[in-house]
């Protein structure tokens, strides 16, 4: 099963491997984490573990606002782990095939500087021109000194 507990546990192990000197963290709990590989609508988790080495891919498909309507899946997490490189780039492929086997024709990953591109770039995955200006309000008056990342989903 693609989204069985242990992938489960291994997508909160990995994340949780994140270097901590990352601007943006993200700390999962278990419900989470499965909301996030298998209860959302259109979840999608891929897992590797080749002689140990160990990655996981989550993301979900949706439908795109065209006519006709298309299938769109977005890689929500990129979480390598120790994989080679090759088997990076075979994780990548697996999931993408999940994804064309439910539909996708297309697929896209914000780019948010923890994980590795290159696999993505080899599949064809190109850099958007897009820039997207965001402003940020704390309703609760706390005025931090800074604020180094911001996550969103933009569709």
């Amino acid at each position: 099963d693609p989204n069985s507990d242990r992938d489960i546990d291994l997508f909160i192990e990995l994340a949780s491997a994140l270097p901590s000197n990352l601007p943006l963290v993200r700390l999962w709990t278990r419900g989470e984490a499965e909301w996030q590989c298998r209860n959302r609508a259109g979840a999608l988790t891929v897992s590797s573990d080749v002689g140990g080495r160990r990655g996981i891919l989550t993301g979900y498909l949706m439908q795109a606002a065209s006519a006709p309507p298309t299938t769109v899946v977005l890689l929500g997490d990129l979480l390598w782990g120790d994989l080679e490189p090759a088997e990076r780039t075979e994780l990548l492929e697996r999931f993408l095939r999940a994804a064309a086997g439910q539909g996708a024709r297309f697929a896209s990953c914000p780019v948010l500087g923890y994980a590795s591109l290159d696999p993505l770039m080899a599949a064809g995955f190109r850099r958007s021109k897009r820039v997207i200006h965001t402003y940020l309000t704390f309703w609760n008056g706390l005025q931090p000194r800074s604020v180094p990342a911001l996550y969103i989903d933009v569709l």
